[in-house]
């Protein structure tokens, strides 16, 4: 299985400079992220693309909520009720 990428302990650069991204892809299910700690959070939003799949309605709120909680522009698509409060949520 592939790791994530490590962060030494201590404060985060923001992302929004792309100098601190990980410019490589990232592709989560629902499952994965039941898994996932703060710190876990930490790396998963520095990353330059990712692909969430098979997510809940809950779990597309907490993706939002988990990225502008690290002071991270958030698009969400969706196309039905349940992606409401995501898009709300959503920058």
């Amino acid at each position: 299985t592939k790791q994530m990428h490590e962060l030494p302990d201590g404060p985060l650069p923001t992302c929004r400079d792309p100098a601190n991204r990980i410019n490589r892809s990232l592709v989560l299910e629902g499952k994965d992220l039941l898994l996932l700690t703060e710190k876990h959070w930490d790396v998963v939003t520095r990353y330059e693309e990712i692909v969430f799949a098979r997510t809940t309605p809950e779990q597309k709120l907490s993706i939002v909520n988990s990225f502008r909680n690290r002071d991270n522009v958030v698009a969400v698509t969706g196309d039905g009720v349940n992606d409401a409060p995501a898009l709300k949520a959503a920058d």
